[in-house]
């Protein structure tokens, strides 16, 4: 039977371990989030191309 400080030993080692993989995931999570949003910016840019939006564009006229 483990004693106290070996449970605790035990517990404390599966809480870093716990934590280490949610970074992981969170990381994970970020990067495909990152990803989509990379991925409609292309997609919405790629439109305005299309429709012609871009041959008149002007940075200064967002302002």
């Amino acid at each position: 039977m483990e004693s106290k400080q070996q449970k605790l030993a035990r517990l404390k080692r599966q809480l870093v371990e716990t934590k280490e993989q949610m970074d992981a995931v969170s990381a994970d999570m970020d990067a495909e989030r990152k990803r989509v949003r990379f991925w409609k910016l292309l997609r919405v840019g790629l439109i305005a191309e299309e429709a012609g939006i871009l041959d008149s564009y002007n940075e200064n006229d967002l302002y």
